[in-house]
């Protein structure tokens, strides 16, 4: 793995041409959780009350005024009590919300409702504030509710967000650590149980063997090492999921800031058995380039050009190291001769904090930030600028000045990549990255890079 100079080029990595086998994911939208589906255990509400009778001297006379086994009933007409039900139009019973929720066989709430658990919600997903959420990832406050402009840690954009792009519907916001931390929390860690019951139409079993089984290997996966490059934190490198010191570096920024950031160092599989479980797949070449040129009207996500340039930095993008966490703590380690802080994520930021790139769809951060995976093979990825280098370098590549995206290899082949195949797929370990050319006897020197992200999108 070797250390990374500060802020060295990144096309010092090795670059080399495999002929080796694709591998394809099959995505398709599920909301599938192992152990998380809404119950439909719960017991039956008796609606038939017990009649009494009273004799008096001019008769007798039946009373219909029932008795109901359930609390907070509605009056009937003939004075006596009507059972909770989901179609009164009224909250009661045990529901959460109106006609909806609780632990009783019914509908579940929509976005928004009131809940108290994940089972009550359409999405299976109850957020941090009692309401039902967008998806079931976008629970907690960090990570799940502080995408947006404001660089600040406070509720503001749903990060799991998605809008229409043309025949397509992309997620706004990369993938935050915090929404991952979700998904494991979720999971126990066991992410590889969970796959295996997935039909064949949401996910390839062959990516199954490479998933974490419990907590303590996901926290190697997205940790600083498992094979991944430039993910130790100490020399401007690092990565954003928080994980404990034992498993191998300590980050200066606690665990409620990182939750925050755009999840880097993660492993293909692992981040499109995520988007699997949220409910739709991990992005395509096709969705992330339809968002990138607003769906084939403009050159640039905010349109014409304007004042964008890779060389330097601009409110459109987080690039060339610019980004930097607010209220860094005190203690943050830095480069005694530079001055530079040594953990890269205090320069990678929470998505969405630069609203003059978005799209005409409010889609963010598709210049800078990270790199993204997409789902079209095994470690695919697209290169699209991100918080240091990258959209500069892509600039040596692409035929137009100032163009920061690369979903291929340069076509016609450039001169800085000697014997790098023309008009191919960006793959990570295979054509560029520190892996073999081809990883298939068990070498996993090529599962991530700290520049790398991605985002979900839904069918």
């Amino acid at each position: 793995m070797g250390v990374k100079p500060a802020r060295t080029s990144s096309f010092a990595w090795a670059l080399a041409v495999t002929g080796g086998a694709l591998f394809f994911l099959a995505c398709s939208s599920s909301a599938d959780d192992a152990g998380s589906s809404p119950s439909t255990t719960g017991e039956e509400v008796d609606g038939g009350g017990s009649s009494s009778s009273s004799t008096s001297s001019g008769g007798s006379s039946s009373s219909s005024g029932g008795s109901s086994s359930s609390s907070g009933g509605s009056t009937s007409s003939s004075g006596g009590t009507k059972p909770p039900s989901f179609t009164d139009g009224i909250k009661n019973g045990n529901e959460t919300d109106v006609d909806c929720g609780g632990p009783d066989p019914g509908p579940r709430c929509a976005e928004g409702k009131a809940c108290k658990a994940n089972t009550d919600c359409q999405s299976d997903g109850c957020a941090f504030d009692g309401k039902c959420a967008s998806h079931p990832s976008c629970t907690k406050l960090e990570g799940g509710y502080t995408c947006g402009p404001n660089d600040a840690a406070t509720k503001q954009a749903d990060c799991c967000a998605s809008a229409k792009v043309g025949t397509y519907t992309v997620d706004k916001y990369l993938v935050t650590a915090g929404r991952m931390r979700t998904f494991l929390d979720r999971l126990n860690g066991d992410v590889k149980t969970w796959a295996t019951g997935l039909p064949a139409n949401k996910w390839s079993q062959a990516n199954t063997a490479g998933l974490p089984a419990s907590w303590d290997e996901a926290n190697t996966q997205l940790g600083p090492f498992y094979g991944k490059r430039s993910c130790e934190t100490g020399y401007e490198t690092g990565h954003t999921f928080w994980t404990p010191a034992s498993y191998g570096d300590t980050k200066d920024l606690p665990q409620s800031v990182l939750d925050t950031k755009a999840l880097n160092c993660v492993p293909w599989a692992l981040l499109a058995a995520f988007c699997v479980w949220d409910g739709g797949h991990l992005a395509t070449e096709a969705e992330i380039l339809a968002a990138y040129k607003n769906n084939g009207t403009t050159a640039y996500p905010w349109g014409a050009i304007g004042d964008y340039t890779t060389s330097a930095a601009n409110d459109k993008a987080i690039q060339l190291w610019a980004y930097e966490t607010p209220n860094v703590p005190a203690g943050a380690r830095t480069n005694p001769s530079t001055g530079a802080y040594l953990d890269a994520a205090i320069r990678i930021a929470p998505p969405g904090r630069r609203p003059m790139g978005y799209n005409a769809t409010g889609h963010a951060d598709l210049v800078g930030d990270l790199l993204e995976w997409v789902s079209d093979r095994d470690r695919q990825f697209i290169w699209k600028g991100s918080f240091e280098n990258h959209a500069a370098e892509a600039d040596l590549y692409t035929p137009a000045t100032n163009d920061p995206f690369m979903a291929r290899t340069p076509n016609p082949a450039s001169p800085l990549a000697p014997g790098l195949a023309p008009g191919q797929p960006w793959q990570w370990g295979k054509n560029i990255g520190t892996g073999r050319a081809d990883d298939t006897t068990g070498d996993v020197a090529s599962m991530g890079y700290y520049g790398i992200g991605g985002r979900c999108a839904r069918n």
